[in-house]
């Protein structure tokens, strides 16, 4: 490599091109601004209607707005620009994210965020509608297959001269039940963990109204929950 060739070397423009977002213009960055709202504010809708966790915090779903928006902004400064996305990169780097997720589901949610935001940053808005409806789909089909297992556990304490007309009491009031666990007393009486599906017109308190009513055995009843991860 001669003299010349080396000057000409060190003499590259590192920051390649800046043109994307110098040729911005207020309109378009309105309608990128626009489109991360809206795919972000699918995103909490999705959150919201399908969250399956023991408390629901409305500061994690407006995080989930603010991070599409600011990724989309952050997208826009550093797209054609090797050298300042290299820079972003490892500013990013040490930045770490402290708030404990309890459920490995938020995670995913900010990956979302973070994805449909970087997608309207570079104005792919077809690819951010669609491929956030798509995957907002799939997590309501995933939800409704989840709801089809046992979410439910009822305790009981009956007569075991009750436990037939028990059992077709629940064939008519649930989708669905299964005797986990039974235990006979010395009393005579049994005491049952029943895994239930309530139906959808039915409530737990409405289950164990009708049982009271209709067993005077009942001496312990309770409903508990099969996992707390599928309170809603």
């Amino acid at each position: 490599m001669d003299k010349t060739n080396l000057l000409n070397f060190f003499s590259i423009d590192r920051t390649m091109s800046t043109e994307y977002a110098s040729s911005m213009t207020l309109a378009n960055l309105f309608i990128i601004l626009l489109f991360s709202l809206l795919t972000s504010l699918l995103i909490i809708y999705t959150y919201k209607k399908s969250f399956l966790g023991i408390i629901y915090q409305k500061s994690f779903a407006i995080s989930l707005m603010i991070v599409c928006i600011v990724t989309s902004l952050v997208t826009i400064v550093i797209s054609g620009n090797l050298a300042l996305s290299l820079g972003m990169v490892g500013a990013l780097s040490i930045i770490r994210f402290r708030t404990a997720l309890k459920d490995p589901v938020d995670v995913s949610f900010l990956f979302w965020s973070v994805s449909a935001g970087i997608a309207n940053g570079v104005a792919a808005f077809k690819i951010s509608i669609f491929g956030s409806i798509f995957v907002s789909l799939i997590i309501f089909l995933s939800k409704f297959y989840i709801y089809q297992s046992f979410n439910k556990v009822l305790s009981i304490t009956i007569a075991s001269a009750d436990l037939d007309q028990l059992f077709k009491l629940l064939e008519n009031f649930t989708r669905k039940f299964r005797v986990d666990s039974s235990i006979y007393n010395k009393d005579g009486s049994s005491s049952l963990m029943i895994d239930i599906i309530v139906k959808g017109g039915e409530t737990e308190n409405i289950l164990i109204s009708k049982l009271e009513s209709n067993f005077s055995s009942i001496s312990q009843i309770s409903m508990l929950s099969r996992s707390s991860s599928i309170l809603d």
